[in-house]
Formats: C-alpha cells, sequence, structure tokens
C-alpha cells in the first residue's frame, strides 16, 4: 500500500489509488482515454438516430396535418351538397348523429 505521507502524487481510480507516472498509472489513462471516446462516440451515434428519428416524425405530422385539412374541406363540401339537396336546407338527422360520434 502506498504511504499516505509519502511525496508521490496519488490518483484513484475507481477505488484503486496509483501512484502518478508510473507503468500503471499510463495503463490505466490510456485505458480511460479509449473507454471516453468510446462513449462520446456511443452518444453521438444516439444523437443523430434522435435527431433522425425527430425529422422523420416532423414530415410525418406534415403529411397527416395536410391530409387532415383535406379530408375537412372535402367534409365541408359533402355537406354542403347534402344540405342543397335535402329540401329543408338542412343536414338529416342520421347523419348529423353519424358527424357527432366522429367528434367524440
Amino acid at each position: 500500500m502506498i504511504a499516505r505521507d509519502s511525496k508521490k502524487k496519488v490518483v484513484c481510480f475507481g477505488n484503486k489509488a496509483v501512484e502518478k507516472n508510473t507503468r500503471e498509472y499510463y495503463i490505466r489513462r490510456e485505458n480511460n482515454n479509449i473507454a471516453v471516446k468510446k462513449c462520446r462516440k456511443k452518444l453521438e451515434r444516439l444523437q443523430k438516430i434522435r435527431e433522425d428519428r425527430v425529422n422523420r416524425l416532423l414530415n410525418e405530422n406534415k403529411y397527416l396535418s395536410s391530409s387532415v385539412d383535406a379530408l375537412s374541406k372535402e367534409l365541408n363540401v359533402l355537406k354542403e351538397v347534402i344540405i342543397d339537396m335535402n329540401p329543408n336546407h338542412q343536414l338529416p338527422e342520421q347523419i348529423c348523429q353519424m358527424l357527432a360520434e366522429l367528434e367524440k
């Protein structure tokens, strides 16, 4: 064990104390540097995956929003056609009930 009153500098790697400027110290430093690089690469890769997913979901959202808008316009046109065809100029009760069910 390394004496605490010694003038040699000691660093900790996990729960092990290692003297600075020794072979073991440099091996542990190199292993740590490799682990840090690996961790950073993994984080970069995961960030890229997340960004790609966000972009894909944004595009899908735009597509779905435009589909909703188109279908809403089509529904309004069809309502107007039905109202114009009806002598009372109102939507029939059955259609009103169906629309109410769809809105739930």
